[in-house]
């Protein structure tokens, strides 16, 4: 019949069994991990407290960028695109949701429809409706 010396021998051998299959990583102390939850709920806390701010302070900086994140994450604003000649003759005109990429190359380029269109070296007026 056994007693409750051998059962917790046979406890503490199973734990020295696991500990070898799981190899030398020591575990982390219960203390040590809470220390480090709460250092990362604060970093957490820290950055998205700065971002509200930046994004509601009203600034006109900040609702630009607000703006332009909208514009990523839903496919762009619904913009309307007129293209000119250097003399000033209208070349094109686009309406719908439309996400222009931003590059200094001296050219526009955007989708629409399920085609892109790049133009090169003309002056493109833009207006898009911000919500």
């Amino acid at each position: 019949m056994p007693t409750e010396s051998m059962a917790y021998s046979s406890a503490v051998e199973r734990l020295t069994v696991n500990q070898d299959v799981a190899g030398s990583i020591p575990a982390m102390p219960v203390k040590k991990q809470v220390k480090e939850v709460k250092k990362m709920r604060n970093k957490i806390a820290t950055i998205a407290l700065i971002l509200m701010t930046c994004c509601f302070s009203g600034c006109g900086s900040c609702s630009r960028a607000w703006t332009d994140i909208k514009s990523d994450f839903s496919n762009g604003l619904k913009r309307e695109i007129n293209v000119y000649t250097a003399n000033g003759d209208l070349i094109a005109h686009y309406e719908g949701r439309i996400d222009i990429e931003t590059n200094d190359g001296g050219y526009l380029k955007f989708d629409l429809d399920g085609k892109r269109y790049i133009y090169y070296n003309c002056f493109v007026e833009t207006i898009a409706e911000i919500d």
